[in-house]
């Protein structure tokens, strides 16, 4: 599975504002309502909050996964934002977060391809490397290249 299957470089947003995790949650579900009209964006925004008070989507490192499944998204998608400034966002680690890949997926019974994302995305942020070529990447662009390159 490769992710640019799911991540576009259209859904790449280098140095988003957000004042914290809940600004981030309120502006990111407007920019996704973007690309589909018919999503709820009350509705989805609950979603979200929701999977947070279940436990933050802050791995680590700098990294937040926050993902949801959304009975109008039709396909798995990957939002990826890397922020103008860190932001705390309750992770394990308690270090502020930077970048945040947003999934939102479609729900289906078995959510193999959710959970198959997930732990792709998770593995791949373990390897410092990459890690460093993702936080210092200075464009979109290049934050899209890194991802597909290294996948």
């Amino acid at each position: 599975m490769k992710l640019d299957q799911f991540v576009l470089k259209a859904h790449i947003r280098f140095q988003f504002d957000a004042q914290d995790k809940t600004d981030f949650f309120k502006k990111m579900v407007k920019d996704i309502s973007v690309f589909h009209e018919d999503f709820e964006e009350e509705r989805l925004l609950e979603l979200f909050y929701l999977r947070e008070e279940t436990m933050s989507t802050g791995i680590g490192n700098g990294i937040a996964i926050p993902h949801v499944m959304y009975e109008k998204c039709e396909s798995q998608e990957i939002f990826v934002y890397r922020l103008a400034k860190p932001i705390d966002f309750a992770a394990l680690d308690k270090k502020p977060v930077e970048l945040i890949f947003v999934m939102v997926g479609a729900p289906s019974p078995s959510n193999i391809i959710n959970l198959q994302i997930l732990a792709k995305l998770a593995l791949m942020m373990k390897h410092p490397e990459f890690l460093d070529k993702l936080l210092s990447a200075e464009s979109e662009d290049a934050l899209f290249e890194v991802l597909i390159h290294y996948d």
